[in-house]
């Protein structure tokens, strides 16, 4: 990265409308990005209410508004890793799941084997099993934990028929041979095959529901379970709740709070070895309250500013 100014505002560049968080044109250049976002405006695998697939225009334009100074850090990190915003993938209607799956586990290893950090902007749940399947192609014979924020457990191996319904992300992702356990935090829905299918994997599968969240157990638990362990994160943005987050097609009452969402983000951050991709799923924008989609984008910028790696200042 050239030297910089203290403030981005000061660069006078005028930034692409496309790019994520709206930044100079020399923090988004994909030589140089440590992050690539990869919009995939796909909701074939919804079930209720749809606007999935406007997602990922709605949170890049959303992103464009969020402040890059981070109070916590004291600083600007994106002037230290910028952020490359691809094209977004586009779907045909009559798309089949696994060719939709296929070319963006493509996308997603081509980012990563190129040593960025990729951000799937979806689209529904469904497509989180061909974002982590991209992760592994990129780092053969490795194993990953998933990290999995959500209202709802997903582990049905089919719903409407389907096995690609979003309420089947969790368990494909445990099918996939890279998968090495999954950790869900804020579930507060799930069927009785769900509860029976998580009783019968303990081993893989460790889910705080919402009311479990309190104390320190669960964030020990958390900690040493991912310590040393390369992580994969998957948000569906109805893991908060509705008063942080109204915008999505499944809401689901007392979810996560927006301070407790940040709290996770650093959690995972500190415990992991390394963070090595995340996907945001089902946000649906509400036209006329934007908040959804900024409260979404800019708890995104606070976590990749913890989730990449930078050396001290100077070296």
């Amino acid at each position: 990265m050239p030297e910089d100014p203290d403030d981005l505002d000061e660069i006078g560049e005028i930034p692409p409308e496309g790019d994520f968080l709206g930044l100079p044109a020399w923090l988004c250049r994909k030589e140089a990005a440590r992050v690539e976002v990869v919009p995939a405006p796909y909701e074939a695998g919804v079930s209720y209410g749809g606007g999935a697939a406007r997602g990922p225009a709605a949170l890049i334009a959303a992103s464009r508004q969020v402040e890059l100074y981070d109070r916590g850090l004291g600083t600007e990190p994106v002037r230290r890793y910028g952020v490359h915003t691809g094209p977004a993938l586009a779907f045909a209607p009559d798309e089949p799941p696994a060719s939709v799956l296929g070319r963006l586990a493509e996308r997603t290893a081509a980012a990563a084997a190129a040593g960025r950090f990729p951000l799937v902007l979806g689209g529904d749940h469904s497509l989180s099993p061909g974002a982590f399947a991209g992760i592994a192609l990129a780092r053969p014979g490795d194993a990953f934990d998933i990290v999995h924020l959500d209202a709802h457990a997903d582990l049905r191996d089919r719903y409407g028929g389907s096995p690609h319904s979003h309420a089947c992300a969790a368990r494909r992702l445990l099918e996939h041979p890279a998968c090495g356990k999954i950790w869900q935090l804020g579930v507060r829905s799930l069927g009785a095959g769900e509860a029976a299918f998580l009783r019968s994997r303990p081993g893989r599968l460790r889910t705080w529901f919402a009311e479990d969240l309190s104390g320190d157990a669960w964030r020990r638990e958390l900690a040493e379970g991912l310590a040393g362990k390369r992580v994969y994160l998957t948000l569906d943005v109805d893991a908060f709740d509705p008063a942080v987050v109204p915008g999505t097609g499944t809401p689901e009452p007392d979810g996560l709070s927006w301070r407790l969402g940040l709290e996770i983000g650093e959690l995972v951050a500190r415990a992991a070895e390394r963070v090595v991709g995340m996907d945001v799923v089902e946000a649906a924008p509400v036209p006329g309250l934007h908040y959804s989609e900024f409260n979404v984008a800019k708890l995104l910028y606070l976590w990749l500013n913890r989730f990449i790696r930078l050396p001290p200042p100077g070296k």
